[in-house]
């Protein structure tokens, strides 16, 4: 069963998703928390028990140097140690920051009408929602997208959706409080474009907002963050993350660089 602390990011996700005009995304994040929750539930209490297990098969009687048996102590098992200490649990964020490309130049007659307009360069505010799941002592999986507001596009408003699926992998922190962590993987990215005016000889122009024509593009992503957990499994991480998006033309490059910076929660850290 799902707790009431969970259905709490849950709803904050599928909430921001509708307001930047996505409500399948909203609907997809929470099938994914959901499902991830109950799995990472299922996951803690099998390692959990097989934990408890070793603990009780590793007492046994030791001959002492005098030939008397004695109860032996429990072993110390490093690995297993060091296991529990870098496994995070599962983890959502959401954070702000930008994405940056070059102008690709070009003057574009949008509307056919002998003006020509220029293709601007990326940038602008940009929001972002993720989750990971740590499997193993270091990797794991993980998930990934970053949105902005309308903004202009050679007479027309657009707006750019980076998403991915990724592998994490969270090598040793410098203390528990700070741990590294990075990630790569593969996705798209959907580029929407609207009709911002309606104009006619009659009644002249008024501000329309007409969903026109989307582009998809194939992308490679890859990104390295700094975790700092400020009070349990809280914590606020600066982030940089790298899309390499195919034959990106609408832009000057297909290369995007992203920065910003992320705060979540991390459920079931050790």
């Amino acid at each position: 069963m799902i707790s009431r602390a969970t259905l709490v990011p849950i709803s904050v996700f599928e909430g921001a998703a509708n307001k930047i005009g996505h409500p399948p995304l909203g609907r997809v994040l929470k099938q994914i928390i959901s499902v991830s929750w109950i799995l990472m539930m299922v996951f803690t209490t099998a390692q959990s028990g097989k934990a408890q297990s070793g603990a009780n098969d590793s007492f046994a009687l030791a001959p002492t140097g005098s030939g008397a048996d004695q109860i032996g102590t429990p072993p110390k098992w490093p690995s297993a140690s060091r296991s529990y200490e870098s496994f995070s649990g599962l983890s959502f964020y959401f954070g702000l920051g930008t994405a940056i490309d070059r102008s690709s130049g070009k003057a574009i007659d949008t509307f056919g009408n002998g003006t020509l307009y220029n293709t601007p360069r990326m940038a602008g505010l940009f929001g972002s929602i993720g989750g990971d799941w740590a499997l193993w002592q270091h990797w794991g999986i993980g998930f990934r997208t970053s949105f902005r507001g309308k903004g202009d596009y050679a007479g027309l408003d657009y707006r750019p959706l980076f998403y991915d699926f990724d592998t994490t992998y969270e090598p040793l922190g410098i203390s528990r409080r700070i741990v590294p962590e990075f990630q790569g993987g593969l996705g798209g990215l959907n580029l929407r474009f609207y009709e911002s005016q309606n104009c006619d000889a009659f009644a002249g122009c008024s501000n329309a907002n007409s969903y026109l024509e989307s582009s998809n593009h194939f992308q490679l992503h890859f990104s390295a963050g700094l975790r700092v957990y400020v009070k349990d499994g809280l914590f606020i991480s600066p982030e940089f993350d790298g899309h390499w998006v195919k034959n990106f033309f609408q832009f000057g490059g297909d290369f995007v660089p992203e920065y910003g910076v992320a705060i979540g929660y991390t459920f079931g850290r050790y």
